[in-house]
């Protein structure tokens, strides 16, 4: 289970990766990516 987790997590980071724009809108996006993939990471790493 943990493993199929981590491949649809590193899926989602691809399909999902930001695009270097230097915009305000980017920049918050991408904090909140962060935060969602950190989020996954602690689930996972509480699951093991």
């Amino acid at each position: 289970m943990t493993l199929l987790q981590l491949q649809r997590f590193m899926k989602l980071t691809i399909g999902k990766s930001p695009l270097p724009i230097p915009n305000k809108r980017s920049r918050s996006g991408q904090k909140s990516f962060q935060r969602r993939a950190m989020k996954k990471k602690r689930i996972i790493r509480a699951q093991r």
